[in-house]
């Protein structure tokens, strides 16, 4: 015995998108999401670990902005915060010193990896 599951809910709305928000979406998941994160290994041979793993905490930044600057969304405190917030954390990570450093600089040289 099969149950038929109800229909979801805005599923009329997706149907009737135009072919070009369609296109739109594709390009956003596909080239701006799903390549770049193919990329960064290729980054990572590049730049430092903590330079790459930034972009990952910084893209929800550019995207807010683009979002506002387009009219698709507002700009209030609660986006001056998180951006702040945001920056904060990639200057703590990126000024960090690494273990290596800090026992160098410590006893005048790297510990040995157990």
């Amino acid at each position: 015995m099969h149950t038929r599951l109800p229909p979801l809910p805005g599923r009329d709305r997706l149907r009737s998108l135009a072919p070009g928000t369609w296109l739109r979406a594709g390009y956003v998941v596909c080239f701006a999401t799903f390549i770049t994160y193919l990329l960064i290994p290729i980054g990572q041979k590049v730049l430092r670990p903590t330079t790459v793993s930034m972009y990952n905490y910084v893209q929800p930044v550019v995207t807010a902005l683009v979002a506002v600057s387009m009219g698709q969304d507002t700009f209030g405190w609660h986006n001056v915060l998180s951006a702040l917030l945001v920056f904060a954390g990639v200057y703590l990570v990126t000024t960090s010193k690494s273990r290596a450093q800090m026992e160098t600089e410590k006893n005048g040289h790297p510990r040995a990896n157990r």
